[in-house]
């Protein structure tokens, strides 16, 4: 049995792209770990997605979209979070929140 040793889309188009979106990333997030992350998560989106790599015509703007989409929700979960803790250090302690209350807050 032979094996193709061509690359798969997906991991070419990794090989060429993914340190030009760590940096992208790291530009908007000012943390190599963070952007890290961010960048491993928009592969796996790719991975996930339906979307034929090898059709691409602008390979950067696709990455930059799901990239940007998970920029969004990670700065949105970031503001949820520190709104909740705001409003628990708001409380007394002897206002402990229910846990409806949490699920309110949150």
């Amino acid at each position: 049995m032979q094996h193709d040793s061509t690359p798969s889309p997906v991991a070419q188009l990794y090989a060429n792209h993914h340190s030009w979106l760590r940096g992208w990333l790291h530009r908007r997030l000012g943390h190599t770990a963070d952007a890290e992350d961010l960048a491993h998560d928009t592969f796996i989106r790719v991975l996930r997605s339906q979307e034929d790599v090898r059709e691409l015509r602008q390979p950067m703007a696709f990455l930059a979209t799901i990239a940007n989409g998970l920029l969004i929700n990670r700065w949105r979960r970031q503001a949820i979070e520190r709104a909740y803790l705001e409003a628990l250090a708001a409380r007394s302690v002897a206002e402990e929140p229910s846990p409806e209350e949490r699920h309110l807050m949150i």
